[in-house]
């Protein structure tokens, strides 16, 4: 039951490599594997006849003298042997999508040896070389873990697994110490740009500021910091927050990224000669907001005067 729990199929598309669709799945344990049928067909193994299912002949393949000496002695058998899936009631046979390039590299080694000691190799053998030579071409840009991700729309999933571990690191769990990171050189160039005077930088600042960090810091810092700050950090009956935005902010990872960002932020406004409106454009061309789901940035137009 435990192997059919983790071998059951979460999220299913179809590969077309070479003008041939292979079905692709993603497990429940995030094994990402090809059917047998659609690799081995891709593979030049067996034609498009609905008969030829076998994975007996890939396995004659690479249990074959020639063919076997170029396997890593590592690679035990059962590596290359499919593995059943689960789809309801339905059983399906699959390779792991790992074996497809392994395999190509493997046969395209047999073809280099098989030509400098004029070795002739079958006629499976030679159907296999020419279509691991096509696949590999094919895969040389993206691999092919990305391209299963993609067709069976398990890249969603990714996007929102890696989403939750950047705000682990980036967040603190509970309300750290608090650590003074804003620079007051950050403070200096804004009040600068502003016209205001350092004095009033130094005592109570004007409370626009609160709205400026959160536009220029934290809405660009990395994907919903700023949302899960605001919850984390919710303000109370009297619109006071218990804590400072910074206090949740991991110090081995997030401090440093803050940091960066604010030494960016204050770079820019020298560079922009401590004009406000030239600094804005920099920072929405070279710092976009993250858009709402925080999946991808977005750039707000600048009309050029």
């Amino acid at each position: 039951m435990k192997a059919e729990y983790e071998n059951e199929i979460t999220h299913e598309g179809e590969l077309m490599i070479d003008d041939v669709a292979i079905p692709c799945y993603v497990l429940r344990n995030g094994e990402r594997v090809l059917s047998t049928t659609g690799m081995q067909r891709v593979l030049g193994v067996i034609g498009n006849e609905p008969l030829q299912r076998s994975s007996g002949r890939l396995d004659e393949i690479l249990t074959s003298k020639v063919v076997s000496r170029f396997i890593s002695t590592g690679n035990t058998p059962s590596k290359y042997r499919p593995l059943q899936c689960y789809q309801g009631n339905k059983k399906i046979s699959a390779y792991r999508a790992t074996m497809l390039p392994e395999i190509c590299e493997i046969m395209l080694k047999v073809r280099d040896y098989a030509i400098a000691s004029n070795t002739e190799l079958g006629i499976r053998q030679k159907a296999v070389v020419i279509q691991s030579d096509i696949i590999i071409r094919s895969l040389a840009k993206v691999g092919i873990i990305a391209l299963v991700d993609e067709v069976t729309g398990y890249e969603k999933v990714k996007e929102g697994d890696a989403l939750q571990q950047f705000l682990q690191r980036f967040l603190e769990e509970e309300k750290g110490k608090w650590v003074r990171t804003f620079p007051p050189d950050f403070f200096e160039a804004i009040f600068k740009m502003k016209g205001w005077t350092w004095k009033q930088a130094s005592t109570k600042k004007p409370q626009v500021v609160g709205h400026y960090i959160n536009n220029y810091v934290y809405a660009r810092l990395g994907p919903k910091i700023l949302k899960e700050l605001r919850e984390r950090n919710p303000k109370d009956e009297k619109g006071n927050r218990k804590g400072k935005h910074p206090q949740w902010i991991n110090p081995d990872f997030g401090h440093p990224k803050l940091k960066e960002h604010l030494s960016i932020l204050t770079a820019f406004a020298k560079a922009a000669g401590y004009n406000w409106t030239n600094w804005e454009r920099m920072v929405e061309r070279a710092l976009p907001k993250f858009s709402q789901d925080g999946s991808a940035a977005q750039e707000i137009p600048f009309v050029d005067d």
